[in-house]
């Protein structure tokens, strides 16, 4: 038997196992208040988590949760880590207004210029909601799906203006997360992890998780003529295990094979790390 060791270089970026996790509090553990309320009243109980728009949910392990609340609330759904775990959801109406949520948290050391950083946490997509039978409705609106990653230095804030569908902010936009789990319309069947990287500009403190912000597309032609017809889109997600970190200028891997035997590696099972799927590799010898 013979120990072969892989040394790869940096690709797109990925954290090492015992890299420092910024976000304080990423499973949505720690909470001021422990009582069993409604989860759009939970959220408000968290010790380092604030909303930045509309009611975002908290889900707490070992409560009673009415399912009435919600058309997206299942109580059968059980966090990917810990006990808790957060719900944001988005509304698309035919009059081109909007409502998105959104969370925010202050990092636990403010970020380095130059530096890359990975986020990656659980994503469970609980799919969509047409507002009227699409054969009532004549129209059927298909947003574009996405989740978007906000940073700033000061505490986030967000202003949005319903009357015509537009936003702003303050915080600076890092990064546009649309990969298959999150843009489908189709509910996933667990969680799912997900991730993207982001280079700071120096001495953000503040992450956001947003729905889109006035960023859903072009509305269909049917509906420019119902506009106020009440017809509506809405999705909806469940996050836990939120991690962001720094990545490493390299990722090591050992291998074990039979000195007579050739050997096929698979990086992506070698490495085990979701940014990595869309990545593409070079032979540092071609």
């Amino acid at each position: 038997m013979k120990s072969g060791f892989l040394l790869l270089g940096w690709l797109l970026c990925a954290p090492l196992l015992w890299a420092q996790n910024l976000i304080p509090d990423g499973d949505f553990e720690r909470l001021r208040d422990p009582s069993c309320v409604s989860p759009t009243q939970a959220f408000q109980f968290s010790d380092t988590w604030y909303p930045l728009d509309a009611t975002p949910d908290l889900f707490q392990g070992g409560c009673v949760l009415d399912e009435s609340g919600s058309f997206f609330w299942d109580a059968q759904v059980l966090a990917f880590s810990g006990s808790n775990f957060a719900g944001i959801s988005s509304r698309w109406n035919s009059n081109a207004t909007y409502v998105s949520e959104g969370i925010a948290t202050r990092l636990t050391e403010p970020l380095r210029a130059g530096v890359t950083y990975y986020l990656q946490f659980a994503i469970l997509n609980r799919g969509g909601y047409q507002g009227f039978a699409e054969d009532v409705s004549g129209c059927n609106l298909r947003p574009n799906k996405h989740l978007d990653i906000y940073l700033s230095r000061d505490s986030i804030r967000i202003e949005n203006n319903f009357s015509n569908g537009t936003s702003s902010t303050t915080a600076q936009l890092a990064a546009r997360m649309d990969s298959e789990v999150i843009s489908s319309r189709v509910p996933s069947e667990d969680w799912i992890m997900v991730s993207t990287c982001f280079e700071a500009e120096g001495g953000e403190e503040y992450l956001g998780i947003t729905m889109p912000l006035g960023t859903f597309g072009d509305l269909p032609p049917c509906a420019l003529s119902m506009s106020n017809s009440g017809v509506f889109r809405s999705f909806y997600y469940h996050l836990d295990a939120i991690q962001l970190t720094d990545t490493p200028d390299e990722l090591r891997a050992a291998v074990n094979f039979c000195e007579s035997e050739s050997l096929d590696v698979d990086l992506l099972e070698l490495l085990d790390q979701p940014i990595l799927e869309e990545a593409v590799f070079f032979w540092e010898d071609g």
